[in-house]
């Protein structure tokens, strides 16, 4: 009796779940590339609730002197 050790009958987990580990990271990263991109916007940027307003006014004003002056 191995609880912590090697059973008799390993239980394969890696190689029937690989698409679905594969699924949950490319729904991660493409989650977290829209939510950047829906963040970063210039009406998104003038909503007080946005917590990276700030940020993201700052560097359009940066954007905005660098070709307009």
């Amino acid at each position: 009796m191995a609880f912590f050790g090697f059973r008799a009958y390993p239980t394969p987990l890696l190689k029937p779940m690989w698409p679905f580990f594969v699924a949950a990271g490319v729904v991660f990263y493409g989650v977290n590339k829209l939510q950047d991109m829906a963040v970063s916007t210039e009406e998104a940027s003038k909503d007080p609730r946005n917590p990276y307003a700030f940020i993201v006014f700052d560097s359009l004003l940066k954007g905005f002197t660098r070709f307009h002056n």
